[in-house]
């Protein structure tokens, strides 16, 4: 049993209120609201969130993100995605496709598929979300909106569930969980090297969570399907990361890579450098556009980069190299390497110092 806090119990108990006599609720999600269940929410309180939600706004997510702390949401790569990005990442989806499904494989509160599902009004939508308090969530606001029917929620580990055939395109859009390796079940490791190995790509147990949702993306998939991930950037250039980029270069269908510096902040509460990778299912020959961007405001519907051949990322090891090119050490200074021996484990083993 997922056992809640005093606050948490008081944001279940208002998804309560909004979810409706019809709703049909996993049971997980049914035995979160029975811890509740002895809780009043005032009516006028109901009645804002409501208002908020018909108004596009996400106030059980924002709820959310005050009742469980930083820390308790980082251990589960709970980090929900700022509007402005979820809302380009959908623009690009639309200029390039029009699809009759759209999957978010880790859905939170609902961000993306609520912005999917506006913007593709007659898309069916699949919300998959393993934490059943943030699954309540966004069924409450489906309910509000009235999406039940087009709407399905699945509470499960996203790289544990089949998906019925579609006639026509499946969109993956989404904020897939940062987990590293640490937090990740041997059984699963196991799973992701065979099933990279079934692509004929040789792939490290040491990667995080996120890289598992790419492959279970591909394995879901079908041709021409197509989707947009934002992720941290780590797999750029990590040894692990090496598979993702062979993914991406062949199966997944990899068209474009923008690169969010950290004055983005794609992350709340997170200093780190993102990464939105685009992709078609299926190979192709077509080069993959890059880019930095500094700034929200640049997004531009990930329309803009420079064009790499694939030939030519097939043989760098960093694919940073390609979105912020080096010019080489300055006169006078000196790099950090030179001073210290830095490895990687150095930085991540000390998260409460590292991350902001």
């Amino acid at each position: 049993m997922n056992l809640l806090n005093n606050a948490e119990i008081y944001l279940v108990a208002a998804c309560a209120e909004l979810l409706g006599k019809h709703a049909e609720p996993s049971e997980a999600e049914r035995s979160i609201i029975k811890q509740a269940q002895n809780v009043h929410i005032p009516q006028k309180v109901v009645e804002v969130m409501r208002d908020a939600i018909l108004q596009g706004n996400d106030p059980l997510g924002d709820l959310f993100a005050v009742v469980r702390s930083a820390i308790q949401r980082r251990d589960i790569g709970a980090v929900y995605t700022p509007q402005p990005i979820v809302d380009s990442m959908i623009r690009w989806l639309a200029h390039h496709s029009k699809p009759a499904r759209i999957v978010d494989p880790g859905a939170g509160s609902g961000r993306f598929i609520f912005a999917a599902g506006t913007v593709f009004p007659s898309a069916e939508l699949v919300a998959v979300e393993l934490d059943p308090v943030a699954a309540l969530m966004l069924r409450a606001a489906v309910n509000v909106r009235g999406w039940a029917k087009r709407t399905s929620i699945i509470v499960a580990d996203y790289r544990d569930i089949t998906l019925p055939p579609c006639s026509g395109i499946t969109a993956f859009v989404g904020n897939p969980p940062y987990v590293r390796h640490h937090g990740i079940e041997k059984c699963w490791k196991v799973w992701y090297a065979a099933n990279f190995s079934a692509f004929g790509i040789k792939a490290s147990t040491l990667a995080g969570l996120h890289l598992h949702f790419f492959l279970q993306t591909r394995l879901l998939a079908k041709e021409e399907d197509i989707g947009a991930f934002i992720t941290s950037a780590e797999w750029l250039d990590v040894n692990y990361g090496s598979a993702l980029r062979e993914l991406l270069l062949n199966e997944l269908g990899g068209l474009a890579l923008h690169v969010l510096e950290p004055t983005v902040e794609a992350f709340p509460g997170t200093a780190t450098t993102a990464a939105i990778t685009c992709f078609r299912v299926g190979k192709t020959s077509d080069p993959i556009r890059v880019r930095s961007v500094k700034k929200l405001t640049a997004l531009n519907c990930l329309s803009k980069g420079k064009n790499v051949s694939r030939d030519r990322l097939s043989t760098e090891p960093k694919w940073s190299f390609f979105v912020r090119p080096s010019t080489g050490p300055v006169a006078g200074e000196i790099e950090i390497g030179e001073l210290f021996r830095v490895h990687r484990g150095q930085v991540t083993g000390a998260n409460d110092i590292w991350i902001a």
